[in-house]
């Protein structure tokens, strides 16, 4: 299987956009004078998105506080947590952007919870299609230049998702080139749709395969997230932004987390406390969401809620590739716990 290594646009509005909140989150705790280091805490979707990037966003958070000397532990003298929601707007830094966002909001807390501040970015592009757990198709675009359009289809995928399944796979629309399909047992799962989402049920102790689809003429690079986490959050060799690539009118299925290029970690429902999002330190909230945001790819460049956990380890052999990749065609989620 191969995978790639790419770096896009919006991947670097991201990092910029986590990395001027971490400075915001350093500048309150120096006035307060008091040790740089943060319990990073829940960051929760707005219910009507029923998203599940709150574990992603924490982690990337967390990165970004890192990267400015900030100690991340638990527990700290000091708190973070934030909600995440969409927005229209436009860019004050990069006026290319004038679309629907990704509002991140947090409030700094002490350690007797008194709110020392309340601070926010917009995060524009492609890259918020993730987080939010969206469904829908994107019209074309040179990267960084949205169309009005393409806006609207966005803005659809965020805030009024209607996924189609067909068969046993959820796809953006009927007829796309693009899809998701759950297996346990070697046998596709079939998915139900409620509220224009899609939802396949996954029992306690439950191994399960997530069979990526690509009919379209080019080759497609995707990036998977399972409970708000890419599939290589837990990779040795730090390709933690990785992307599937998928040839075209091929399929490949992914069976766990991607730890090295020939050891995988099986893909299993267990209770939280012992699932991948717990084990980065990472809140409880939004876990139950599979995204798979499609790409097309250019060779030569460069309750206890039920979450995902590591399971078994499983032989599975990826060969590492630079891709160009162009903005995203289609997103696609299904949701496995309500």
């Amino acid at each position: 299987m191969l995978a790639a290594t790419v770096a896009r646009a919006e991947d670097v509005a991201l990092s910029d956009g986590l990395s001027r909140l971490a400075a915001q989150v350093v500048k309150v705790i120096t006035q307060e004078g008091g040790e740089l280091a943060v319990d990073v805490g829940d960051f929760v979707g707005t219910p009507r998105l029923k998203a599940a990037g709150g574990p992603g966003i924490a982690l990337l958070v967390g990165e970004a506080l890192e990267a400015k000397g900030v100690t991340v532990r638990e527990p700290a003298p000091y708190q973070l947590l934030g909600t995440f929601k969409t927005v229209d707007g436009r860019a004050a830094e990069d006026d290319r952007f004038n679309s629907v966002a990704l509002r991140i909001e947090a409030t700094v807390l002490d350690a007797k919870d008194q709110e020392l501040g309340k601070l926010n970015i917009n995060v524009f592009g492609d890259a918020p299609l993730q987080f939010a757990g969206g469904t829908g198709s994107l019209p074309p675009a040179k990267e960084g230049t949205p169309s009005a359009e393409r806006e609207d289809a966005k803005r659809a995928a965020f805030e009024s998702p209607h996924a189609a399944v067909v068969g046993t796979e959820t796809r953006d629309a009927p007829p796309s080139h693009f899809g998701i399909e759950v297996l346990v047992g070697k046998q596709p799962r079939a998915p139900s749709l409620q509220g224009g989402r899609s939802f396949v049920r996954l029992e306690m102790g439950e191994e399960y395969v997530v069979r990526l689809h690509n009919r379209a003429p080019f080759e497609a690079a995707v990036t998977l997230t399972i409970d708000g986490l890419s599939m290589f959050a837990f990779s040795e060799d730090g390709s933690f932004g990785s992307q599937v690539l998928i040839p075209a009118g091929r399929f490949v299925e992914i069976p766990g987390w991607y730890v090295n290029n020939i050891k995988t970690d099986a893909f299993e429902i267990g209770s939280y406390a012992d699932s991948a999002a717990a084990s980065k330190l990472l809140p409880s909230t939004g876990v139950g969401v599979i995204t798979a945001t499609f790409h097309e790819s250019i060779q030569g460049s460069g309750k206890d809620p039920k979450a995902t956990k590591r399971g078994r380890q499983i032989d599975q052999a990826y060969v590492e590739e630079k891709r160009l990749v162009k903005p995203a065609t289609a997103v696609v989620s299904v949701r496995y716990d309500r």
